[in-house]
C-alpha cells in the first residue's frame, strides 16, 4: 500500500524538477561545448486515514515519507546528454509493524534507495532523439530492475512530434534486504504464516508508451499520450489481510496478470506573455474492472521575468475493482479478493500552490543558481484519507561556450 502513496509524492517531486524548463527561451541559443545541470529536490509526504490494507481495510494509514533526490544531466558535443538520478526515501508507517510479530502501534522506519542512468543522442542532421537507460531500486521488501528505451521524432516544420517508448521492470517482492540474520523470503501477516500462500515472488511489468503533439497555433499546443501496460506474476501484496463474512482470514489474492490502459490528453495555452494554462484529461481502464477519469488544471503567472506563481487542481473519479470489498464483506467462496482501498470506488481532490524563481546571473562560465521552486499540495480521498505534500528544489547550471 505504501508504495502507491510514495508514488504520489514522487510524481509531485518529478513535476517540480521538470517545471523550470517551461519558460526556457528557445528563440536564440549560443553554441555550447558542454552544459551540466544539477537538480536537488527535497519532499515531505504525510498522510492519515483509517482503511489500511495491512489490517484488512480498517486501521490507521498514517504514513510519512521524506524524499531526497539528485538529478545530474551533462550535455556534451551538443548532441549527447548523459543523466544520472539517485535518491533515498525515508518511510515511517504506523501500520507496517502489524505485519510482524510485534503488536505495538509505534511507527517503524524503512528506506527506499534508487539509481537511474540514461543516455540521450540527437542524431546528427536528423530530427530524431534516442534515449535509453536502466536503474535499480530497493528497500527491505522490494527490489526492482527497470530499463527503458524511447525514440522521439520532430517533423521538419517542427509542428508535430511523435514519441515511442518501451519500459520494463523486474521486481522481487521478498523481504529481508538489509536485515541482519534474516532470510530473504516473502513475509505474510504473523498469524497467517502457517503456509506459503504464493508460489512466486517476482512481478514483471512491460510498458509501451506512445505520444503525439501538435502545434495548433503560436500559443496553443495539444498532445495525446496513449499507453499499454502488461503485468504478470505476484500482483497481490503478501502482507495484506482480508477478513471474510464468516470471520475467517486470508492473505490478499489477485489474478497473476493485468492489462492497464492509461490515456492522457493535454492542451497547453500561452494566454499572453504572463500567463500559461495547462489542461489535462486522463482516462484509465484495466482488466480488474477499475475505470478512472481525471481532469487537471494548472495556471502559471509570471509576476516578473524572474518570478512566477503556480496553482493547480486535480479531480479524479474511480470505479471499484470487481475484486474489492470492505472489511468482512468478502464471501469465503470467492477466488480473488482484496480490501485495499486503492481498488475501491472513490473520488480524489488535489489542490496546490507554489512559486518559481529564476536568479539573474550572466556569468555563464561558472556554476550559477538556475532555478528555485517550492510547492505545497493537499490531497483528499472520499474515504477520508488526507495527505500533505511539501516540495522544494533548486538547480545549479554550468556552461562552456565557444
Amino acid at each position: 500500500m505504501k508504495k502507491r502513496y510514495i508514488l504520489f509524492g514522487l510524481m509531485a517531486l518529478s513535476q517540480l524538477i521538470k517545471a523550470k524548463s517551461a519558460f526556457s527561451d528557445t528563440t536564440f541559443q549560443k553554441k555550447k561545448l558542454s552544459k551540466t545541470n544539477i537538480d536537488f529536490a527535497f519532499s515531505y509526504y504525510g498522510q492519515n486515514g483509517n482503511n489500511s490494507a495491512v489490517t484488512g481495510g480498517i486501521g490507521t494509514e498514517k504514513l510519512s515519507v521524506y524524499v531526497i533526490n539528485v538529478d545530474v544531466k551533462h550535455q556534451f558535443k551538443e548532441l549527447n546528454t548523459f543523466s544520472l538520478n539517485s535518491g533515498i526515501d525515508i518511510i515511517s508507517s504506523a501500520s507496517t509493524d502489524k505485519i510482524d510479530y510485534r503488536v505495538s502501534s509505534a511507527s517503524i522506519l524503512d528506506q527506499r534507495v534508487h539509481f537511474d542512468a540514461a543516455y540521450q543522442r540527437q542524431l546528427k542532421n536528423k530530427p530524431v532523439k534516442i534515449n535509453g537507460g536502466l536503474g535499480l531500486a530497493f528497500e527491505s521488501d522490494y527490489f526492482a530492475f527497470p530499463i527503458h528505451l524511447s525514440v522521439d521524432y520532430t517533423s521538419p516544420s517542427k509542428m508535430q512530434t511523435y514519441q515511442l517508448g518501451f519500459a520494463a521492470s523486474i521486481d522481487d517482492l521478498r523481504w529481508g534486504r538489509g536485515k541482519k540474520d534474516e532470510p530473504l523470503t516473502l513475509v505474510y501477516p504473523s498469524e497467517l504464516r502457517y503456509k506459503d500462500w504464493y508460489d512466486t515472488h517476482n512481478r514483471y511489468t512491460y510498458q509501451l508508451k506512445t505520444g503525439f503533439t501538435q502545434v495548433l497555433s503560436k500559443k496553443v499546443i495539444m498532445g495525446i499520450f496513449p499507453e499499454f501496460i502488461f503485468q504478470k506474476g505476484l500482483l497481490a501484496t503478501p502482507f495484506h489481510r482480508v477478513y471474510f463474512t464468516d470471520d475467517s482470514k486470508r492473505v490478499e489474492n489477485l489474478p497473476t496478470f493485468r492489462f492497464r490502459f492509461p490515456l492522457a490528453i493535454k492542451l497547453n495555452a500561452f494566454i499572453d506573455t504572463r500567463f500559461i494554462l495547462k489542461n489535462q484529461y486522463g482516462f484509465y481502464v484495466d482488466n480488474f474492472g477499475v475505470r478512472g477519469n481525471s481532469i487537471e488544471l494548472e495556471g502559471v503567472v509570471k509576476v516578473k521575468p524572474q518570478f512566477s506563481l503556480l496553482a493547480n487542481f486535480r479531480f479524479y473519479h474511480q470505479s471499484a475493482s470487481r475484486y474489492f470489498k470492505p472489511y468482512k464483506e468478502h464471501s469465503i467462496d470467492e477466488i480473488f479478493y482484496t480490501s485495499d482501498y486503492d481498488y475501491a470506488k472513490y473520488n480524489t481532490y488535489k489542490a496546490g500552490v507554489g512559486f518559481k524563481f529564476f536568479p539573474i546571473n550572466k556569468n555563464s562560465k561558472k556554476a550559477m543558481m538556475d532555478a528555485i521552486l517550492l510547492r505545497y499540495a493537499f490531497y483528499y480521498r472520499s474515504n477520508k484519507l488526507q495527505a500533505h505534500v511539501v516540495s522544494f528544489a533548486f538547480s545549479i547550471a554550468t556552461e562552456n561556450k565557444k
